[in-house]
């Protein structure tokens, strides 16, 4: 009785020698896509919030008395290029001139991802990210 059950079990285990080889053929490929696809995702949130501390960055040299519209444009441009220097984007200040009396300044950071995506990026998300500090100069 004994002998029979192991020649049953030998041959399901011949028949199935090939499925770990199809399973994995079909497996790999979706598990490549999301590992790939969730670094993409979190690149894209990195992305997104330097945006934001160049935007902050920017509006902090502002508060500066005596600061120059170059001096806000330049820490936007450190903060950017820290992290990744191909990156294209756009600096409104407004007003245009920085005051000396206590007044309102908005810095807008304006950034283009999309050549900057693996897989995720410019297809399935915003490939456009804005961000916009208003400060209060006192």
């Amino acid at each position: 009785m004994k002998f029979q059950h192991q020649r049953r079990l030998r041959f399901e285990r011949r028949g199935r020698q090939g499925a770990v080889t199809v399973e994995m053929a079909f497996c790999i490929p979706i598990l490549l896509f999301l590992f790939v696809a969730s670094a993409d995702v979190i690149r894209y949130n990195l992305l997104r919030n330097m945006v934001a501390q160049a935007a902050y960055e920017g509006a902090r040299t502002a508060l500066v008395q005596g600061a120059t519209i170059a001096e806000v444009q330049g820490a936007v441009d450190d903060t950017i290029t820290a992290f990744n220097p191909r990156l294209s984007y756009d600096v409104t200040i407004d007003p245009a001139t920085l005051p000396t009396l206590a007044a309102t300044i908005r810095v807008t950071v304006d950034c283009d991802l999309s050549s900057d995506g693996w897989i995720v990026m410019g297809k399935f998300l915003d490939s456009q990210i804005s961000h916009s500090i208003e400060i209060q100069n006192q």
